[in-house]
């Protein structure tokens, strides 16, 4: 169809050249036809490319490469403290296998988060603290206690940043702990249908998690609830 349609505008373009050696200008008709072509040609081609699905996509390889080097980050403060580290940092039992298990969210505390997984409260923190390393940001690890300070500037959040009601419209990295063995977790929410499940480059069922349709990493990834997050 696209290739058809630029060979008749090929073909009205040649028409006018011979047609128009002798004269100047085109009739209204043929700028008309010509405009209503390029017209269509445009719409074909922003369906093909589907702009909508790239900004998805640019969206989601942040999300995958900002978990990565939280993960890293993270590693490498537990391995300069010998494996045993302070993974919810000034909070008390927190983790996964204590009293009070949290899901630390990048979603700051100016937003309003649907209902916990059963048997989990949210921990947010102020917008004006959401990225500090220090053990004040979301995640609350103290990237600078060890020696050579913090690799991450800043901790990153959710390009969207965003929660809601509705299951699908949820958009923030979270974060658990379990204190038998020091592992941790990290997840994002992917939306673009290519890096989903079933997706010709899936990346959330292929991560080693237990949530088909969430990316899960860390040094376990079986920690955070299976459902109910996002």
């Amino acid at each position: 169809m696209l290739c058809f349609l630029f060979a008749f505008y090929q073909m009205i373009l040649n028409k006018n050249r011979l047609i128009h050696d002798d004269h100047h200008g085109f009739t209204l008709i043929e700028l008309l036809v010509t405009i209503t072509i390029l017209a269509i040609l445009i719409t074909i081609i922003v369906v093909l490319i589907d702009p909508a699905e790239i900004f998805k996509k640019t969206r989601d390889a942040r999300r995958i490469a900002d978990l990565s080097g939280m993960r890293d980050a993270l590693t490498f403060v537990s391995v300069a403290s010998g494996g045993v580290f302070d993974a919810d940092g000034g909070n008390i039992s927190t983790c996964s296998d204590e009293g009070s298990r949290s899901v630390y969210v990048s979603a700051p505390q100016e937003i309003t988060m649907h209902s916990a997984p059963s048997g989990w409260m949210w921990k947010q923190v102020a917008k004006v603290f959401i990225a500090t390393v220090g053990g004040t940001g979301w995640i609350p690890v103290n990237f600078t206690g060890v020696t050579g300070g913090s690799s991450l500037f800043n901790l990153p959040i959710d390009p969207r940043n965003v929660d809601s009601p509705s299951v699908g419209s949820r958009f923030f990295y979270s974060y658990a702990c379990r204190r038998a063995d020091s592992k941790f977790e990290l997840n994002a929410k992917l939306e673009s249908a290519d890096f989903g499940p079933g997706g010709g480059d899936d990346k959330s069922v292929i991560d080693g998690g237990d949530v088909s349709d969430v990316y899960e990493i860390g040094s376990s990834a079986n920690i955070l609830p299976t459902s109910g997050v996002y």
